[in-house]
Order: C-alpha cells, then sequence, then structure tokens
C-alpha cells in the first residue's frame, strides 16, 4: 500500500486500513485543518487511529496530536504512534 493518500476523508482512510496489520499507516492531508497533514494507522489492538501533524513554517519544529487532542508524547514506532 503506497503511504501518501492526498485527500482522503477519515471514514475512506479507516476503509483503506481494514483487514491492515499493526503499524500499517498512511498519510493523508487533514480534512478538518488546512495545511496540516493526518497519519492514520493500526495499534496492537488493530484499533485505527488519527494523529494531525501540523508545521507552522516560523514556529520551529512541527507538532503533533491525535484526534481528539490529547497530552504530547513520544513514539519509538509507528505502531506506537497508533496506540
Amino acid at each position: 500500500m503506497k503511504w501518501f493518500h492526498g485527500e482522503l476523508s477519515t471514514q475512506d482512510a479507516e476503509e483503506r486500513l481494514d483487514n491492515r496489520r499493526p503499524g500499517t499507516f498512511l498519510v493523508r492531508f487533514s480534512s478538518s485543518e488546512k495545511g496540516a497533514f493526518t497519519v492514520s494507522g493500526v495499534d496492537r489492538d488493530r484499533k485505527k487511529s488519527h494523529q494531525r501533524v501540523v508545521y507552522h513554517p516560523n514556529k520551529g519544529n512541527p507538532r503533533h496530536h491525535q484526534v481528539p487532542l490529547p497530552s504530547h508524547r513520544a513514539h519509538v514506532s509507528a505502531v506506537d504512534a497508533c496506540s
């Protein structure tokens, strides 16, 4: 499966991730925040999650958060990022 899917709704992203192995992910344009991306993936329990990545060129590093917003945390792997 290619990793970048461009304009894709949350529902369509989840359908594309159906029956995929934990750690599988795709990147798409955020459907709710202009200029942001969303990483949609499958976690260890085969649940799907979505993390928005926002980059502000004049404000340093990109920030990321799950939808809805949780506290920030670092991830070691794509499986951890989707948990």
